[in-house]
């Protein structure tokens, strides 16, 4: 009986021993795992670790080998196996104390495989300062601002992520930022409007009045050359629409003071009136016109955080990144997006075969960006064209061009009776020939094209595809440039007979009370009809004139507050936070009178 007893404490001593034992070879491996992980042996480091990271074992090592197994093997760059084990903890350890970690690693696991949905999830679920961190780094890097709304879409309460795709918008070029969804994540986030751009510019100061520097080619030395004088009308036109704004400004109280300078259309000119000190204690410039002088007061502007203005361009590289530099005109690349969204609108019903036209460099931004957005609308593209004077010829055999399908008797004798199908006889050219009976058809056929851009603007080009689309019969809808009613060549009866629609930043509402009346004061005053740069001169003016008394010197502030503004004589203004006008009129002739069709807002006649 004694020897069983012996027998026994014996066995439970060396059974205690043996797990001593065990337990301190359970250790040492573990330990010698973290040594070769810290060494960067990570081959060795996941042996180690293998060896404890068994599910079903009953040692203190086993989610702590589990997790560093998926370490070693994510510095080795097997995201794969780091992610499938970090996944059989998340199932097997859920109330395991550091499973915070296990989220975390999974976070970068994914943002690594380029899975930043799962990415941002994680991280999001690991509750740590690190996650936060690392949504932060990885969505910092991702330009594609469709890739972050889809992410803002399944995390839309996250702040981290709305500012990444603030930031990815904010990389874009000025016409193709989304301003209402910048509006709408600013707001709900209380981003402030550093974001808007306006910690660039400063505070807007309200003054009793403002000083506008005036900088255009005046070209004036006198009255001896009077070919000059005339020449240069546009110029004066400009100007006296500004002093008329400028005296409507000042009925009650003094507002604006104006000073004009005489760039000459020169470099040098330019800079010597940018030397002078006065310069420097203008609230806005409205003008140069020209590229060399408007680069100059361009660098001048930025430097004293002057706000510029050109009345007559729509042109983006004026502006650039200047936040201080602005187009009253839309730029091209607004006026061919609009254009493009007008037309998804309107010819939703056909989307197929859009022909597209473009001439110049001018021409073909215009033409990418209008594709580039219908194309974004399932629209299909059949075909988009460079042309010139020589081309256009080509273009406009290409929409006319047929060929004859020979009929039988029988058949031309039925075809002949359907409304609207003509059957020809061909007359014989020689003894040999035969007569014989055909129906001709369009090589692009009838009725199968959706609609044609032509961002051209030049008339030619416009009368030549208006001729083929009258030829063709087929009533295609025409989208192209308000620069073509500058010409004679075409007729407004045919224009409004084939439904032309205009791209048409230079419309004016020439039937309003406001119009009427700014055209009699402007005839008493200089004995002659406003022009368009009579027009737009007053226009500037008077929009900036009563933005700035309204909101100070910097009137952009304003601009983003107010949203659309009813032109005076234009159908109105609108820059949120862009640095040109975003309204572009589209118009069509309607009872021989050239009308808005593109309304979007209402506005009260004055």
């Amino acid at each position: 009986m004694k020897n069983r007893f012996k027998i026994y404490c014996l066995f439970i001593v060396l059974f205690h021993f043996s797990l001593f034992v065990q337990a301190q070879n359970e250790q040492e491996t573990f330990l010698q795992g973290k040594q070769y992980l810290n060494e960067g042996k990570y081959n060795f480091a996941m042996q180690s670790f293998e060896k404890l990271a068994i599910p079903d074992a009953t040692h203190a090592f086993k989610e702590y080998a589990s997790f560093y197994y998926a370490l070693a093997a994510y510095k080795n760059y097997d995201f794969g196996l780091a992610r499938s084990m970090w996944l059989q903890m998340e199932s097997k350890y859920p109330q395991w104390k550091k499973i915070q970690e296990v989220y975390y690693w999974l976070s970068e696991v994914y943002f690594q495989e380029g899975n930043l949905e799962k990415g941002t999830y994680y991280a999001k679920k690991s509750n740590l300062s690190d996650g936060v961190g690392v949504i932060d780094h990885y969505l910092s890097e991702v330009d594609d601002v469709l890739v972050l709304k889809s992410i803002y879409e399944a995390f839309s309460d996250d702040k981290n992520v709305a500012m990444a795709l603030v930031a990815a918008i904010d990389k874009q070029p000025l016409f193709e930022r989304d301003f209402d969804l910048i509006k709408q994540l600013t707001e709900k986030f209380n981003f402030g409007q550093s974001l808007l751009g306006f910690s660039q510019i400063g505070e807007s100061v309200k003054k009793d009045f403002y000083r506008v520097a005036v900088l255009l080619p005046f070209m004036f030395e006198g009255l001896d050359d009077t070919r000059r004088v005339e020449r240069n009308t546009f110029v004066m036109d400009l100007y006296h629409g500004i002093v008329q704004a400028t005296g409507e400004l000042n009925l009650k109280n003094k507002l604006i003071e104006v000073f004009p300078y005489d760039t000459k259309r020169d470099k040098r000119t330019t800079a010597n009136i940018l030397r002078q000190e006065e310069l420097k204690s203008m609230d806005l410039i409205i003008g140069p016109l020209y590229p060399e002088p408007s680069k100059l007061t361009s660098s001048f502007c930025f430097e004293n955080k002057i706000n510029m203005i050109n009345p007559v361009s729509s042109n983006s590289v004026i502006t650039g990144d200047n936040p201080y530099s602005f187009l009253f005109k839309p730029t091209h690349e607004v006026q061919a997006l609009k254009a493009a969204e007008f037309a998804i609108d309107t010819f939703q019903s056909n989307k197929k075969n859009t022909y597209i036209f473009f001439d110049d460099e001018k021409d073909s931004i215009m033409a990418d960006l209008y594709a580039k957005k219908i194309k974004e609308a399932d629209f299909e593209i059949a075909g988009s064209l460079k042309i010139d004077d020589e081309k256009v010829q080509f273009a406009y055999e290409l929409l006319t061009e047929t060929y004859e399908q020979k009929l039988s008797e029988e058949e031309a004798d039925s075809i002949s009776k359907i409304e609207g199908r003509i059957v020809k006889e061909s007359m014989p050219k020689s003894k040999n020939d035969s007569a014989y009976f055909y129906e001709e058809h369009f090589v692009i056929e009838k009725d199968s094209i959706g609609h044609i851009f032509l961002a051209s603007s030049k008339p030619l080009h416009a009368s030549l595809f208006i001729s083929a689309v009258e030829i063709r019969g087929d009533n295609i809808p025409i989208v192209g440039r308000y620069d073509w009613l500058k010409d004679e060549m075409l007729t407004i009866d045919q224009m409004e007979r084939l439904g032309v629609y205009f791209i048409s930043p230079d419309y004016v509402l020439r039937n309003s009370p406001a119009f009427l009346k700014f055209r009699r004061d402007y005839q008493k005053e200089y004995r002659e009809m406003p022009s368009m740069n009579s027009m737009l001169g007053y226009e500037v003016m008077m929009y900036t004139g009563e933005m700035m008394k309204k909101y100070g010197h910097y009137f952009q502030r304003g601009a983003l507050q107010e949203g659309f503004v009813p032109g005076k004589l234009f159908y109105g203004i609108d820059y949120k936070i862009f640095n040109s006008n975003q309204v572009v009129p589209i118009t069509q002739f309607i009872n021989s009178e050239l009308q808005l069709v593109n309304a979007q807002y209402d506005i009260k006649e004055e």
